[in-house]
């Protein structure tokens, strides 16, 4: 009986033990992959990278975005969980569109590089 409770023991130690180790690593995969609205988000409150590329989408006398600048950002490449590391983006403000490759890392950093204007 008393080495019966010790294997059940063991094998509930182990599998506690393998379900945490998943954990970490289904962690640590999503740790450089963001959601489309994160990366939407982290677009447009980044003025000065914004301003570098396509400077109508800024305001001269505030240093910020543009009141009604539109992102729209389409994931590329596998997703997982409902999240990606690449995306395409669109910002838009009136008739000045910037196209950009954002590459996502960690939860709130981005790289991101003009396609086209």
């Amino acid at each position: 009986m008393k080495a019966a409770a010790s294997i059940t023991l063991s094998v509930v130690a182990g599998l506690v033990i393998c379900a945490s180790a998943q954990a970490l690593v289904a962690k640590s995969t999503l740790r450089n992959h963001q959601t489309k609205r994160e990366a939407e988000v982290i677009l447009l409150s980044s003025p000065k990278r914004l301003g570098r590329l396509a400077p109508a989408l800024v305001d001269h006398r505030t240093g910020l975005v543009r009141t009604n600048t539109l992102a729209i950002c389409h994931g590329r490449g596998p997703a997982l969980h409902g999240t990606y590391r690449e995306f395409r983006c669109t910002v838009t403000h009136r008739k000045t569109r910037l196209v950009l490759d954002y590459t996502a890392i960690g939860k709130y950093g981005a790289v991101f590089s003009k396609a086209s204007v």
